[in-house]
């Protein structure tokens, strides 16, 4: 059920790497990319984090991979923004 929120959070990021080798110097086509990419994680944290109580309820042992993948998920809410090009 979790599944393509899992894939999310590693193909969101390989996308976005592979769009800042891309673009040297950055312009607003990698600004646009990383805007939705973060929009999709937004979506994806609380989903995560949800499924991971509700997992964690039902005796789960996915609950623990559920939760660190909402808890990586901040990680990159908090360091994407770094990247991206100041105007």
């Amino acid at each position: 059920m979790l599944f393509p929120f899992k894939a999310y959070s590693v193909v969101a990021l390989l996308i976005f790497l592979s769009v800042c080798s891309h673009f040297n110097p950055p312009s607003s086509v990698y600004s646009h990319i990383g805007g939705w990419i973060i929009i999709g994680y937004i979506i994806s944290v609380p989903v995560l984090f949800v499924g991971s109580l509700i997992e964690f309820i039902l005796k789960s042992k996915s609950a623990i991979i559920s939760f660190a993948f909402g808890m990586a998920d901040i990680g990159l809410l908090i360091i994407l923004p770094g990247f991206f090009p100041s105007k």
